[in-house]
């Protein structure tokens, strides 16, 4: 029997041994730090805590939501464990977190996710404009002003002064006319080769595989092979009808539009001259795709006076507007737009909850520089004088800007931080749009690497996940290019 005993105790001596110095964890476990905090796709980490397993299988590191395998575990001097990794492509950032054995440990230990960059042409790029071009096949533009991604991964491109839809297989590359009479203006509905558009500002996919087109005149919906206009024109003379159902509203100067599949509703920056009063109205429409009203979402319309300003506060009777432009409903369900008049009053601003805030910018001055709020300049006016932009936002919650002024894709962080994130070659004072060619051959097409340049990013837009396409609006090598985030 005693025999027994102590092989009992030998048993619980060899259990406890193994707790102490085996695969198994003491208790729960913390993460203490991070080495580097901040890394790039496939650089090492190391994740320092307590209490992790010193079978490497059985631990797991994870940000952002992704999970991460280590590939080995080291156990230091003091007792505390490293796990080591190698970090993947498209992170992101985050908060640090530790499962072992299957039970989740968090942290408030916090890793940055420092993308790289890869800049790359989808078609065009040649030298030459495709002015006086009459073959809407041939891989020319002249004024590719908007565009979109489509779900079977084409682009629709809106191309201003040849008034029609252009479609982009990015494959192989090749074009196709997709909508519009090639060449011909007008306000027609019809089929999608006998309707006609005029000046098109861009195109912004809706709900059901609809298309909304904008322009200076008109605002028309492609639905599978038909296009039809939407409200009225600004060419109809009288009263402006700026709210009601939606085939009674009047549009005009619409410069910018976006879709919020939250609520199922389609966004209008517009501006134009009451033709009662005789004063400048600058707003924001809101069309309800469900009950077909418009509302209008931001601009006194009513107001005795110009309703054209840059002025913060409650949409309706307090904010003013000043060209609001291209937009984007972001993932926090606000919309953000870009304000243009010109040169002047270029600025972010933001849509939500019924009120209008400025998020970055100077109102009143243009130019570039980064930096936070008020610090931070833009210039949203392109070659020839044209007002234009692009603002879309990223997997990390920031906003991509299209800056066409500058020569320059800018970042734009939650709090209002501005960054660059192409070369601007400013060593003349200000951006120059000839830098691109410094180390980048246009002939070359599609081939190598493309400059990190660009030339009046006319507009910015998302193509897939860490994808993103900008349209080079320059008159010397008109083209559809991408950057692409690891």
């Amino acid at each position: 029997m005693l025999a027994g005993f102590a092989a009992a105790i030998a048993m619980f001596a060899g259990c406890q041994e193994k707790e102490d110095g085996g695969s198994k964890p003491l208790g729960d476990a913390t993460v203490i730090s991070i080495e580097p905090a901040s890394a790039y796709a496939y650089d090492e980490i190391a994740v320092t805590g307590t209490n992790f397993s010193e079978d490497v299988r059985q631990n797991r590191i994870t940000i952002n939501g992704n999970e991460i395998v280590p590939y080995e575990v080291e156990k230091t001097g003091d007792g505390k464990y490293v796990l080591y990794a190698e970090v993947p492509t498209r992170l992101g950032s985050g908060t640090v977190s530790v499962s072992v054995a299957g039970k989740v440990f968090d942290s408030n230990v916090k890793f940055e996710y420092l993308k790289t960059m890869k800049f790359s042409n989808i078609i065009g790029a040649v030298w030459g404009v495709s002015w006086g071009n009459t073959d809407p096949t041939e891989p020319k533009f002249d004024g590719p002003i908007g565009a979109c991604a489509t779900e079977t991964g084409q682009i629709l491109l809106a191309e201003q002064w040849t008034h029609c839809i252009r479609q982009v297989t990015p494959s192989g590359p090749s074009v196709a006319l997709y909508a519009g009479q090639y060449g011909a203006s007008g306000q027609q509905s019809g089929d999608l080769l006998t309707a006609k558009f005029d000046t098109p500002k861009g195109i912004v996919p809706i709900s059901d595989g609809r298309y909304v087109v904008f322009s200076d005149k008109q605002v028309q919906v492609i639905d599978g092979n038909q296009v039809s206009l939407l409200g009225k024109t600004r060419d109809d003379e009288g009263e402006r009808n700026y709210e009601g159902a939606v085939s009674e509203v009047n549009f005009c100067n619409t410069n910018g539009a976006a879709y919020d599949p939250a609520s199922g509703s389609v966004y209008f920056g517009c501006a134009d001259v009451d033709g009662e009063t005789g004063r400048n109205r600058h707003y924001i429409l809101k069309w309800d795709l469900d009950s077909d009203q418009i509302s209008v979402a931001a601009g006194n319309v009513s107001s005795d006076s110009d309703s054209q300003g840059t002025v913060d506060g409650d949409a309706l009777t307090v904010a003013r507007l000043d060209n609001p432009g291209r937009m984007c409903v972001a993932s926090d369900g606000a919309l953000y737009f870009l304000q243009s008049s010109g040169d002047g009053n270029c600025c972010v601003r933001k849509l939500a909850n019924g009120t209008v805030t400025t998020l970055a910018g100077n109102p009143g001055t243009a130019g570039y520089a980064d930096g936070k709020g008020t610090e931070a300049l833009f210039s949203f006016k392109a070659e020839g004088g044209e007002p234009g932009g692009g603002i879309v936002e990223d997997e990390d919650g920031n906003l991509l800007i299209a800056d066409p002024g500058n020569h320059a894709i800018r970042k734009m962080t939650p709090d209002g931080t501005v960054t660059t994130i192409n070369k601007v070659d400013v060593s003349n004072g200000s951006p120059n749009k000839w830098a691109y060619k410094d180390d980048y051959d246009p002939a070359i097409g599609n081939q190598g690497e493309a400059s990190q340049y660009a030339a009046h990013p006319m507009y910015i837009f998302k193509i897939e996940d860490y994808t993103y396409g900008f349209l080079q609006y320059t008159g010397d090598a008109p083209s559809i290019r991408k950057i692409v985030f690891e």
